[in-house]
């Protein structure tokens, strides 16, 4: 009996990477700035050396470059270390999954604790 192919679902079309940055806000391990790397319906890779637990709720603020911007609410769900050679030899990077919870559209600054972030 031929053996079934079975294939992961995907969304439509290709998934460049995005490099850019993202404001990452937490209320226990600060804030922070992250390479985002993907970006997908459901999620979004950040490319960090500074992992957060896994599970831990994040707030990215999106700007626009004109001080508006968007925020999206996430939960921390996997951790991923990518080895990988180039024309300069071995490297490393290093990052997190997290996934979509909700979006909010940036009206006042940012609150992260007793923390206002311009």
């Amino acid at each position: 009996m031929a053996e079934e192919k079975r294939s992961l679902p995907t969304l439509p079309g290709p998934r460049p990477d995005v490099l850019s940055t993202v404001e990452v806000q937490t209320t226990l391990y600060g804030n922070y700035n992250c390479l985002v790397r993907r970006v997908n319906r459901s999620g979004i890779f950040l490319q960090t050396m500074d992992l957060l637990p896994l599970g831990t709720e994040v707030r990215m603020r999106f700007a626009d470059g004109e001080g508006k911007g968007i925020v999206a609410v996430g939960l921390v769900q996997a951790h991923h270390y990518i080895n990988y050679a180039d024309l300069h030899g071995p490297n490393a990077i290093a990052g997190m999954s997290v996934r979509f919870k909700s979006f909010e559209a940036e009206k006042d600054p940012v609150r992260v604790g007793q923390e206002t972030l311009q």
